[in-house]
């Protein structure tokens, strides 16, 4: 699967490529910073209703929201995994927390800037439960977006092992990238 670089707060890759969505007044880089370090769940809302809003206002053929697992497991509030479920909630579909499953640890990617070498890290560190994702449409969720080496990495297990029909994803902030 190929990736083109994001320009947006709010981003969505879908098969046909990424759409943007510009929300200034929600500030989601804001948020999902003081909800992933700060354990801040105020914005979670705001964020959801923003997403689903979005995506309500696309024809897309969706039917199992995904998120992304944490890159770190001692974090005392895990915002993706919310996020997912509340958008699934609004939206009337399922979400699935452990559809994905990260097998290994990996280094931090902070402090990767090349792309490759990114994609490297994570290669092999995702496995799929393919009875959840067979034959569906699949809209992956994560905080933020660096290279799209993550939403890579997760979008080829869903379609390469679980056998994903269509795969999209939905970030919520874009960091900047030395690339």
């Amino acid at each position: 699967m190929t990736f083109t670089r994001l320009v947006a707060s709010i981003s969505v890759m879908t098969p046909m490529g990424f759409l943007n969505l510009r929300q200034p007044a929600l500030r989601s880089a804001n948020c999902c910073t003081s909800s992933k370090y700060g354990s801040d769940k105020s914005t979670v809302e705001a964020l959801c209703q923003t997403a689903a809003e979005f995506i309500e206002g696309r024809s897309w053929d969706l039917n199992l929201i995904v998120p992304v697992p944490p890159s770190r497991s001692g974090r005392r509030f895990q915002p993706v995994p919310v996020l997912a479920k509340e958008i699934g909630r609004l939206l009337g579909w399922q979400s699935c927390p452990d559809c994905i499953i990260k097998t290994r640890e990996t280094d931090e990617l902070k402090a990767i800037y090349d792309y490759q070498k990114r994609f490297d890290q994570l290669t092999g560190a995702y496995s799929v439960i393919t009875d959840k994702v067979m034959n569906e449409n699949v809209l992956i969720i994560d905080d933020l977006y660096r290279s799209g080496a993550t939403l890579e990495a997760v979008a080829n297990v869903l379609q390469n092992v679980g056998r994903a029909r269509k795969v999209f994803a939905l970030t919520f902030s874009r960091t900047r990238s030395k690339r």
